[in-house]
């Protein structure tokens, strides 16, 4: 296997993030337009548009990276896979680099090989993979039935496609504004069929839109449990308690807004 040059960079802005957190594990596919005649339908929307006013935008600075690292929000991009021995895999690329993190942190004497070991082991890239797809916000926002025969489902029988078919939930976020749904959840039976089709989107009640490819949080793992290849969010928790599991309370506090298609 390639030496994984690709993934050592960043490595200097991965600590960087990594002391600006609560650094103590113990404590705590194309471009195209969619269609065009109408808004979103919203759940509460009353209280949600009560809370506009106290909202501002959201600096993601220290919540993202341009390459997948546990405890971070990740820009998926064209090429990339959820599972695989490759450089092309997320959760590849996110246990080598968290692992070889925390293990440089830690003193160990060779941290490339323990990320080596854990970025190898498909027994934590599939855990890794339940916890990303499994968690509820991911779920709720681009969670779906309608995948192909290629792609990873996790627990609940629901994957993430990583192609380009959703909102721009970045842009949305850095905005201080509601993610967007854009994608059906479809049914059990819907696998196998693929992502919803340009027509199906186009038909949506939306104005025109840039569709992206999905905007995902990669889950904090307890650093001490990961170094002795254990894939867990244990412990891991935001400064108001809830679970690192999830993406910070700022993000979840902005809501879900999800299209209309009927």
């Amino acid at each position: 296997m390639k030496t994984p040059i690709k993934i050592l960079l960043g490595t200097a802005a991965a600590l960087a993030l990594l002391r600006k957190r609560a650094p103590d594990a113990e404590t705590g596919a194309d471009e195209t337009d969619a269609g065009a005649d109408g808004g979103l339908a919203m759940t509460g929307f009353s209280a949600y548009e009560s809370e506009l006013m106290a909202r501002g935008p959201v600096d993601l600075g220290p919540l993202e990276d341009i390459e997948p690292m546990c405890g971070s929000f990740y820009q998926t991009r064209r090429g990339d896979t959820w599972l695989g021995d490759h450089e092309r895999s997320i959760t590849y690329r996110a246990l080598f680099r968290s692992t070889f993190v925390h293990a440089t942190r830690r003193g160990a004497s060779d941290p490339e090989q323990l990320a080596r070991r854990n970025a190898a082991n498909p027994r934590a890239r599939k855990q890794l993979f339940d916890l990303c797809v499994g968690q509820q916000w991911a779920d709720e926002v681009y969670g779906t039935y309608l995948l192909s025969s290629r792609d990873p489902v996790g627990p609940h029988g629901r994957g993430i496609p990583l192609v380009r078919s959703c909102f721009d939930n970045r842009a949305r976020i850095l905005q201080g504004e509601a993610v967007v749904r854009i994608v059906p959840r479809g049914e059990p039976g819907d696998r196998g069929l693929g992502v919803p089709s340009r027509k199906m989107l186009h038909n949506t009640r939306i104005g025109p839109v840039k569709l992206a490819y999905p905007f995902v949080w990669l889950p904090m793992l307890h650093p001490d449990e990961l170094l002795v290849g254990r894939v867990t969010t244990r412990r891991m928790a935001w400064d108001d308690g809830s679970t690192a599991l999830e993406p910070p309370p700022v993000v979840w506090n902005l809501r879900i807004a999800e299209l209309d298609h009927g």
